[in-house]
């Protein structure tokens, strides 16, 4: 499968994870047009510099000789099997121009369209043309074309052993509520506290919990690279995200602590103790996070791909 990857520019959680995915698949049947400098390890700009400083996603690619010139002529010899848009939204004018060129049928098999903004919306111009693969799923509409994706971690992040745990609660913590909790107020902090990803993942990995929650979308990194780390996520107000919407596949005591309030949280956390089911509890969280790691998502997204022909 010859496949052509649209990117955008500067860092894009689900456009860049599916990237790494497909590349970790398929190599170089994969090209990514522009190259996306962000995602390799040559990338010039300064980790500290880049969205998140960098940590999980960014500058992990080693390059491959590929060849990005060319490009139309090279479509319309039916060089590539897979047209895929990383960020529909941000790929507009491209669409556009694929469009009015007549290429998205005549010269690919299949098309797919990413969507990892943090709105609801849908781009519907984009519908009739392939599969449409939406993060924040919050449509009540049926759109038989739509998909829903959630975020992924690549798999050289996943920790393939656990620390001891010698503190209860990771210390980057940016939920109001749970600072009702001593041993939050005592211990934790709302600003970034890491200045080094090895830092930010030795002191998940050396907690029993770590606090995550909605940001501006439910879906966030910070739920895969704490379960990843082989520790158990708590998710504040987790009932309250629609059903479609990612994350995808938290059950509230297997593999995460769901909570509304401090107090419930706390209730659930001397529960686990109590019963001596912190160990299965953490071991669902990290085997949620194996099944999630890029190269398994961006194959499921391939398979929905494959069903158009």
């Amino acid at each position: 499968m010859r496949v052509l990857y649209l990117t955008s520019q500067g860092e894009d959680y689900l456009q860049d994870q599916i990237l790494l995915g497909l590349r970790e698949s398929l190599g170089s049947q994969v090209l990514d047009y522009p190259r996306k400098s962000v995602l390799y390890q040559d990338c010039p700009v300064p980790g500290r510099e880049l969205y998140g400083r960098g940590f999980t996603i960014w500058k992990l690619l080693e390059d491959l000789e590929l060849d990005r010139g060319n490009l139309n002529r090279r479509i319309e010899a039916g060089e590539f099997e897979t047209l895929i848009f990383g960020n529909i939204w941000r790929q507009r004018r491209e669409f556009r121009e694929f469009r009015a060129r007549r290429t998205l049928r005549r010269c690919f098999r299949r098309v797919g369209f990413l969507d990892g903004e943090d709105h609801k919306r849908i781009y519907l111009p984009a519908l009739p043309w392939g599969l449409y693969f939406k993060r924040e799923f919050r449509i009540a509409l049926p759109f038989p074309r739509c998909r829903r994706i959630n975020f992924s971690i690549p798999g050289v992040k996943i920790r393939r052993r656990p620390l001891e745990k010698d503190q209860l609660f990771a210390r980057h913590v940016q939920c109001e509520e749970a600072y009702k909790l001593e041993p939050i107020r005592r211990h934790c902090r709302k600003s970034y506290l890491f200045e080094k990803e090895e830092d930010y993942y030795r002191d998940l990995a050396r907690s029993q919990y770590a606090i995550t929650m909605k940001k501006m979308g439910w879906e966030c990194q910070r739920h895969y690279e704490i379960a990843a780390n082989h520790t158990v996520p708590c998710f504040y107000r987790l009932g309250r995200k629609p059903r479609r919407c990612a994350p995808h596949g938290l059950v509230d005591g297997v593999n995460v602590l769901a909570f509304d309030s401090a107090g419930e949280l706390q209730e659930k956390i001397e529960e686990v103790r109590h019963s001596g089911r912190y160990s299965e509890l953490r071991e669902g969280a990290f085997q949620w996070a194996v099944r999630n790691s890029c190269r398994r998502v961006a194959e499921g997204f391939l398979k929905e791909l494959e069903k158009i022909h």
